[in-house]
């Protein structure tokens, strides 16, 4: 909607359309009786794509080290989140791991030494 609005109307219709929608009755009202659910699958959905973006940065040069230690504690923080909102999304961690092995695989078709 957003998107759709800034072509057509500008940057400010866009902004306008988003609060708009974003600040309806019907929204607000659903949002405030969040439960766990939507905890877990947000710790889910980030803790897949940053396995994935961590096995891509196995292969990038050693000067950036750096950024791979802060994506391995955004996937740690994932991880903690999907698990402490519902034990059961411990079964996740495996699948994660199988992407992370096979971003690794795909990118060079081997695993990287260190």
């Amino acid at each position: 909607m957003w998107y759709i609005a800034r072509r057509l109307y500008g940057n400010g219709g866009g902004y306008v359309a988003i609060s708009l929608y974003c600040f309806t009755p019907g929204l607000v009202a659903r949002s405030s009786l969040v439960g766990p659910e939507i905890f877990g699958a947000w710790g889910t959905f980030s803790a897949v794509f940053a396995s994935i973006a961590v096995a891509h940065t196995l292969y990038a040069p050693r000067h950036a080290f750096l950024w791979n230690r802060k994506r391995i504690a955004v996937l740690g923080i994932a991880i903690g989140i999907m698990v402490g909102a519902q034990f059961a999304l411990a079964l996740v961690l495996p699948l994660a791991l199988a992407f992370m092995l096979w971003a690794c695989l795909a990118e060079g078709g081997r695993l990287p030494e260190f």
